[in-house]
């Protein structure tokens, strides 16, 4: 009897695993303008969402996350905001001098939403800060925050509901995450809340920032739902066996 409970509690469990490793999502890639680039955001992104980050860019040497320290002095009208802004030094437009980036955690309906005030060509020190303030964040040579806007995909064909046509985009809240690979800095553009379906958060943009209010879109790489992964396949056969 017990051994017949464990053999149902192992077919349970083998079927439950073959669901979710032949129906996982992946990623896929639906506009590159740089395959040296876009191919490998497929799988390291693909990889992100089975894993934790701090995982994957352990395992990417290539890829690197920017490091951010917490903004201390922050002035009266953003006393509330403490712990939430943070900065880098970084050189985010690629021209070989280092920016100040400062990134901002909004909200949006209560919901968590990154902004990042760019500073360029400044070569500031971290004490430079003397005091951020409204006033200061209004200095910044570009504030990208698409918080409640839509961030339109620009590169890709429009998309039709019957006559009306439209870009996809990234759309509600975001995820701005600058990068490096290959000593270039990118910037992740997502929104990180999935829901079934949802067109607006199924895209994730690797753009450049290239000055100020100008963006290049490098690779838009789509979320697919239920959509078995080569090495997921393998998987299937050997749990099969």
């Amino acid at each position: 009897m017990l051994v017949m409970k464990f053999v149902l509690a192992t077919l349970a469990f083998s079927i439950v695993s073959l669901a979710q490793v032949t129906f996982a999502d992946r990623y896929k890639l639906a506009m590159s303008q740089d395959d040296v680039v876009c191919k490998p955001m497929v799988q390291f992104f693909d990889d992100h969402l089975k894993i934790s980050g701090k995982t994957l860019y352990a395992k990417n040497s290539e890829f690197s996350p920017v490091e951010w320290k917490p903004v201390e002095n922050l002035g009266p009208d953003l006393g509330d905001l403490k712990g939430e802004i943070m900065q880098s030094q970084v050189d985010i437009d690629n021209d070989g001098q280092i920016d100040l980036v400062v990134k901002i955690k909004g909200r949006l309906r209560g919901v968590d939403t990154d902004q990042l005030a760019i500073f360029t060509g400044k070569r500031r020190a971290e004490t430079q800060l003397q005091e951020f303030t409204q006033e200061v964040l209004g200095k910044a040579n570009y504030l990208l925050d698409f918080s409640g806007e839509r961030y339109e995909l620009k590169k890709i064909p429009k998309a039709k509901e019957g006559t009306f046509e439209f870009y996809h985009s990234v759309a509600g809240v975001f995820e701005l995450m600058p990068f490096r690979f290959q000593n270039t800095t990118y910037i992740s553009m997502m929104n990180p809340y999935f829901g079934v379906g949802d067109e607006d958060n199924k895209w994730r943009v690797i753009t450049k920032y290239i000055g100020p209010s100008k963006l290049d879109d490098v690779c838009y790489l789509e979320r697919v739902k239920g959509a078995p992964r080569k090495a997921d396949k393998k998987q299937s056969k050997d749990l099969g066996r």
